[in-house]
This record gives C-alpha cells, structure tokens and sequence, in this order.
C-alpha cells in the first residue's frame, strides 16, 4: 500500500462456510470498506488507502473467487457477494461503515444499502454496472460475458512481467501504484465467476428505490467506457434527496484509476461530510 504498507494487517472470515480474506489499515479508526469490482481484488486500492489511513480504518476484502479468498464451485452471485460484505460488516463488528465499491463493488454496496441498511452509514458508488435500459438484454449480457472470457483466455497466457506491460499499453496514463496490482489480479480470480455477469445489472432500478442512506455517485464519460450514463444519474439525484453526484470527463469505467487525484479529493471530501 505504498508508503503505509508497514500498517496493512490481514485476517479471513468465514461467510456462508466461504473463506474471505481482507487487509486493514489502523485499529480503532471510523471505518471504512471498500468492495473492488469484477476480476480485480481488494489490493487494487492501494493509493486510496494510503490516502485515507491516518483519518480511517480502511478495509479491502477480496470478494469470493478473488485475491486470496475462497474460489471454486460455489455460488457467484449479487445477492451472496451482498450477503458476504453485510457478513464482513458484522463479524468484524463495525459501526456502520461508509462503504465504497467500483463497478460490481458499486453494484454490491447498492444493494447492501437497499438489502441491509442499518449496517452501512453511506455508499459511494464509482462507476456501478446500473446500464441504461436499452442495455438489460440477454444478448448485451452474452456479449460482455463473451468479452470476459476471451480477456481471462488472454491474461492466462502472459507471464507476470507481460501482463504488467500489457497494463502500461492499454493504460498508459495509471500511475505505476495501480498498474501492479491490476496486472497482479487479473491472475488472481476464478474463471466461474463470469458467469455471474446477468445478476450485477439486473432489477437495479428496483434496488435503488430501496435504498434511503446517503450515496455519491461517481461516474465518467461513456466515450471512454463508463457504465452509468448522466440520464442515469440525474434520475437518480431526482429520486433521492440525500445523494450526489459528480462527473469525471476525463475517465472512463475506471474512474479511480483514470483520474486519481480528482477522485480521491471527492472521496476525502465526502467522507469528512459524512462523518461531521
């Protein structure tokens, strides 16, 4: 975790007889979880964390079949990864954490919110996979199910050194702090959990018409992959008086990553907000 790596500590749980594996930053701190999207793991989060440690007490799960938390022939999920961090929230007995997810984490932490809000103070969603309507299919989800398989086929057939390199091309403006544990993940993960691509976006507007805690919504430009469109978004902040949202033109899906300090600042900004 860059320079606070000295302060991570690891542990697992056990959700639903699934082992979980997680990193923490320090003791006793106001609590923060992060949930990391499809593919990637809870060390992905690394510069995030270093920023906020010294104010909070900063969580990464690896979500299961990610990291080094339990994979293989299990059940994969929105509902049981949802019922997996509200699992996290209580056996490590935290106060109502702020939650921040990326993408599927997003799509978690949403429906943490709606499904078990008493557990979570606020959520902010980077990126969640809720697509415009246009977009609930089941030939779009074959396609991007397609999409991942061919990406896992190719990642498999570099070595560590090649998927790092592969990173800086595809992503030449992420900073060397997120390309390593990027290229590192996308090893990282088990094959099955693909197919869990349809449960991530399906009923999402049913779930936010559920969820009543505060929320930051952070989304980027289409153009550049982002998920969230600002019709989205704007339905969104009309529907709940107690959420925001801010628009990052320079990102894409990868919001954090493509537009780092932007993101941290929002991140920082928020969650003083919340914890006033």
């Amino acid at each position: 975790m860059n320079e606070s790596s000295e302060k991570l500590y690891y542990g697992n749980i056990e959700s639903d007889g699934i082992k979980l594996h997680y990193a923490r930053t320090s003791l006793g701190l106001r609590p923060v979880v992060f949930l990391h999207g499809m593919t990637d793991n809870g060390s992905i989060w690394g510069q995030l964390a270093a920023a906020l440690y010294q104010k909070y007490d900063i969580f990464l799960p690896d979500a299961r079949g990610h990291g080094l938390s339990q994979g293989g022939d299990i059940e994969y999920s929105l509902t049981a990864m949802t019922d997996d961090a509200a699992n996290f929230i209580r056996l490590l007995e935290l106060d109502r954490p702020v939650v921040i997810g990326h993408s599927m984490g997003a799509s978690v932490a949403g429906n943490l919110a709606a499904e078990y809000p008493n557990l979570v103070r606020a959520i902010i969603l980077i990126d969640p996979t809720w697509y415009d309507a246009e977009y609930l299919t089941a030939e779009f989800a074959r396609q991007v199910i397609s999409e991942f398989e061919k990406a896992y086929e190719e990642y498999h057939q570099l070595s560590g050194i090649e998927m790092i390199e592969y990173a800086k091309r595809h992503h030449p403006n992420w900073s060397e702090s997120d390309i390593l544990p990027w290229a590192k993940s996308k090893q990282q993960y088990d094959r099955r959990i693909i197919g869990m691509i349809p449960t991530l976006a399906e009923n999402w507007p049913q779930i936010t018409s559920r969820i009543n805690i505060p929320a930051l919504i952070m989304t980027g430009d289409p153009q550049k992959g982002s998920i969230v469109s600002q019709k989205v978004s704007e339905e969104l902040l009309m529907k709940h008086s107690n959420w925001e949202s801010i628009y990052f033109e320079d990102a894409g899906h990868n919001i954090q990553r493509d537009q780092f300090e932007k993101s941290r600042d929002a991140i920082v900004k928020y969650l003083a907000e919340i914890y006033s």
